[in-house]
């Protein structure tokens, strides 16, 4: 793939962030995909995150329930994320 320039070697690194999360007052699962990319100068874009709920079970119906865990922890990432872009730019 490097002869067909599939892959440029020293133009951005990718960071793949792959975990879950368990809510036991819910029994919910959180599967989480962060994808951060690197440049060489030292700068971070957080290009994708994706956030899955799914409860474990073999009758268990696909995003069943309330989804207001998942919309605080989304906001709250957000907040983060505002937050620490804010302190490098002051």
């Amino acid at each position: 793939m490097k002869d067909l320039e599939f892959i440029k070697v020293g133009a951005t690194k990718m960071l793949d962030i792959d975990f879950a999360l368990y809510f036991p007052s819910t029994g919910y699962y959180v599967a989480v995909n962060m994808l951060i990319e690197l440049t060489n100068s030292g700068q971070v874009y957080p290009t994708r995150m994706d956030l899955l709920p799914y409860k474990l079970g073999p009758f268990a119906s696909y995003n069943s329930g309330s989804g207001i865990y998942i919309a605080l922890f989304k906001f709250s990432l957000v907040i983060y994320t505002a937050g620490i872009v804010i302190q490098s730019f002051a």
